[in-house]
């Protein structure tokens, strides 16, 4: 996935596909050097998942491209994954049902639905 965010892009790569996932999270820590980090007036939101609840950053990004798609002005939840080494984030049904995207079980693979 490539965020765009205030004229900056970053590719993050390691990312699960998370079915179960409400939204997509991103680890913080991969972009604070593009300028995403809390800021006054930063939505903070819980999140609830078979480990408890955990707070995350909430935060309007310019762009995203993903597997040839764009969105534009997605919200995307920041965290902190130093805990789960291998994996940098989440995309979640937010952005899959947002692009149209299919995933095939027996090929594993994703792709965007031609309807």
């Amino acid at each position: 996935m490539t965020l765009m965010f205030r004229g900056q892009q970053k590719t993050i790569g390691d990312l699960v596909i998370d079915t179960g996932a409400v939204h997509t999270i991103i680890s913080l820590d991969l972009v604070e050097d593009i300028g995403i980090a809390g800021e006054l007036g930063d939505e903070i939101v819980y999140m609830h998942g078979i480990g408890g609840s955990e707070q995350s950053l909430r935060k309007q990004v310019d762009r995203i491209m993903l597997h040839h798609c764009s969105l534009d002005h997605p919200l995307i939840d920041f965290w902190d994954f130093s805990d789960h080494k291998g994996i940098n984030g989440l995309v979640g049904l937010d952005i899959m049902e947002r692009g149209g995207f299919v995933i095939d079980t027996r090929r594993q693979e994703m792709f965007q639905s031609v309807l």
